[in-house]
């Protein structure tokens, strides 16, 4: 790997959705990848965090997108830290 490709990975991460993804639902639609929303105060008064689907992967004809969720998910939420400690190590 080399600073162009971690500035490339950078960039991407940049224009995503920010925020810590999750995989959400389950099942015959596909799975549901989530990141977080904006606080939402309801009428009473207790404020949440929404979340926003940002992507669905597969559906009834790809029996393994709950496995493939999860991996878009873990190797988002872990591109940070892998591409500091790869940036360090070319320094």
């Amino acid at each position: 790997m080399n600073r162009e490709l971690i500035a490339e990975l950078r960039n991407l991460l940049a224009e995503a959705t920010p925020g810590e993804w999750r995989v959400g639902t389950e099942g015959s639609e596909g799975s549901h990848i989530y990141a977080p929303g904006v606080p939402v105060t309801t009428r009473n008064g207790i404020t949440r965090e929404t979340s926003k689907r940002i992507a669905c992967i597969g559906g009834l004809v790809q029996p393994q997108d709950g496995r493939n969720a999860r991996l878009i998910v873990a190797a988002v939420n872990a591109l940070p830290a892998l591409l500091d400690e790869i940036e360090g190590d070319l320094q």
